[in-house]
């Protein structure tokens, strides 16, 4: 029998499509949503591309769903996008880009998509990242700006829906097994290149930026908890995990002695 539907958007990434493998095997009918489609087939699966940072990209798809289903159990937003560079080296339209997708797109298909969660009183899975909740990293400055506005609408949402009996819960995840973690390496190869202020910088800072993704969660673990948001009778506000512990302790120093370490000693 089945638990009901379920959105995924990001389904064919490396988190995405962990995520949709394991609502399939718990007995959810899954749509992903994704701008390219990974071949991936399974009873139960239906793949809809779309384009999040798309207003009409994301009502076709909504369309579609709401053929499918009168209802949602849940909405599982994985799509996202990351990038390493100076902010004032790198073209300032990447910070356009990746608050289209990282959070203007999460709250679009959550906003598009909310009478189907309403009429089954369904809940809201937001992805975040440990950089949502720690400090922020130099030349890291793009993403980390994403996912603290995406910890800032999920908080938001979270008490909006309170008054509806509507769930929201974060997902905070580190370093996870993914071509955007394996991705980290040669990017700092192409930074280190091209840079005209920072090379010395980059190269003392790429030891802590490059030595979490040497161990990463696996996608599945980041899968796991997923399912608890969506069915926990009382989940967390949001779920920590494996989180690099160097940023953790550096986030709760004052912020002056941080900026002392960042620049004297890492």
């Amino acid at each position: 029998m089945s638990k009901g539907f379920t959105v995924v958007t990001g389904a064919c990434g490396g988190i995405g499509a962990a995520v949709v493998r394991r609502l399939l095997d718990e007995g959810y009918n899954v749509i992903g949503l994704d701008l390219r489609d990974n071949g991936f087939a399974a009873p139960g699966y239906t793949f809809l591309q779309t384009d999040i940072t798309d207003p009409d990209s994301v009502r076709s798809s909504y369309a579609a769903v709401s053929g499918l289903t009168d209802s949602l159990a849940g909405i599982v937003n994985t799509a996202g996008i990351v990038f390493i560079g100076s902010l004032v080296e790198e073209d300032a339209e990447l910070m356009q880009r990746i608050l289209d997708v990282n959070v203007s797109g999460m709250a679009r298909v959550n906003r598009v998509f909310f009478p189907l969660i309403e009429a089954g009183k369904g809940r809201f899975v937001n992805f975040s990242s440990e950089y949502g909740r720690f400090c922020s990293i130099p030349f890291h400055g793009y993403y980390t700006a994403s996912k603290h506005a995406v910890e800032r609408y999920t908080d938001s949402l979270r008490r909006e829906m309170n008054y509806l009996g509507i769930r929201v819960v974060g997902i905070r995840p580190g370093a996870v097994n993914t071509s955007m973690t394996s991705g980290t390496v040669p990017a700092f190869e192409r930074i280190m290149q091209t840079t005209t202020h920072f090379e010395k910088s980059y190269r003392t800072l790429s030891p802590l930026m490059v030595g979490a993704t040497k161990h990463p969660t696996e996608p599945e673990v980041i899968a796991d908890a997923v399912l608890r948001a969506l069915t926990k009778k009382r989940p967390r506000r949001y779920y920590n995990i494996r989180q690099d512990v160097r940023v953790k302790l550096l986030s709760a120093l004052p912020a002056g002695l941080t900026d002392f370490i960042f620049k004297h000693f890492i």
